[in-house]
């Protein structure tokens, strides 16, 4: 099997399992405050990874946390922008403006290559994958209010996806000396340092985790294994088996898998319109993968 079929199987459950994350996150909010959400995501991955990480006998030192500390605070903001963005626009407006990752990440690649060059097959693939996820979201976005306070919104979601372009491109720097367990590994540690205050001042104001009980709690282990465990594992082997500008494609497919969770969990109905932007979506980035 050829290293982009490799790269776009571990794409798609990336995608699959970043998806994991909205529905386990309903359930959670109604106790946990968003922040607070997204520091437990963290703290509980970084648990999860001590026997995965003592089963491939991978060790982290003082001084690969150091290195990769300042890309872990980047892959923070991303984190904390998803969230923040949501007092200021719907979140069926987030995937779309997540969705130029791929376009942002290329950029950067190619004015870092000394010798950049187009390749039109990526370009035609995101092309599609991008007209084919606004098709299947663009029904459901319902964008009310302040023009001021949505184009805050935009900004912030805006800056996530700058930031996650950037945690791409530089874990392929980083995977030349450590391995995909040891990169996930450190960015949820640091990840759950940086994000602790908030959590610290949620209980303190909000003494939400007397109330937390068994549903809300297997809702955050399992935002933490699979939207952050399994999820990022298979993205930084996704990104060593391409490039980081092909593994940003999941972008374009997380959101498809979000709405197909919805269908089966909650019973949502399924329009041709979402089956052909979905279709659409999934085939870009196929595409754009080869």
């Amino acid at each position: 099997m050829s290293n982009k079929t490799v790269g776009f199987a571990l794409i798609l459950l990336s995608a699959a399992m970043g998806a994991c994350i909205v529905p386990f996150a309903k359930v959670a909010s109604s106790v946990v405050p968003p922040l607070s959400i997204v520091f437990w995501r963290v703290f509980l991955a970084s648990i999860i990874f001590i026997p995965i990480a003592y089963k491939n006998k991978e060790k982290i030192t003082i001084k690969k946390i150091k290195l990769l500390a300042p890309l872990s605070v980047i892959l923070s903001i991303n984190f904390t922008a998803a969230i923040v963005s949501v007092k200021f626009i719907p979140t069926s407006l987030t995937p779309i403006i997540y969705a130029t990752t791929p376009l942002i990440t290329y950029a950067i690649t190619q004015i870092r290559n000394k010798k950049p060059e187009l390749k039109s097959r990526y370009i035609f693939g995101m092309t599609v994958g991008f007209v084919g996820l606004v098709i299947a979201t663009l029904q459901n976005i319902k964008v009310e209010g302040d023009v001021l306070k949505t184009i805050t919104g935009v900004l912030i979601v805006f800056v996530g996806a700058i930031c996650f372009s950037i945690y791409g491109i530089k874990s392929k720097d980083y995977q030349k000396e450590m391995s995909p367990i040891q990169i996930s590994w450190i960015n949820v540690i640091v990840a759950s340092l940086v994000l602790s205050p908030f959590a610290l001042f949620d209980t303190v104001t909000t003494a939400y985790v007397a109330k937390i009980g068994l549903t809300q709690l297997a809702a955050l282990v399992g935002i933490a294994f699979f939207g952050s465990v399994i999820a990022y594992l298979t993205y930084q082997h996704a990104i060593k088996h391409t490039d980081p500008s092909v593994a940003s494609l999941m972008t374009y497919i997380q959101p498809i898998f979000g709405v197909i969770l919805s269908i089966l969990i909650v019973g949502e109905s399924v329009t041709p319109i979402f089956l052909l932007g979905g279709s659409l979506a999934i085939l870009g980035a196929y595409i754009a993968s080869r």
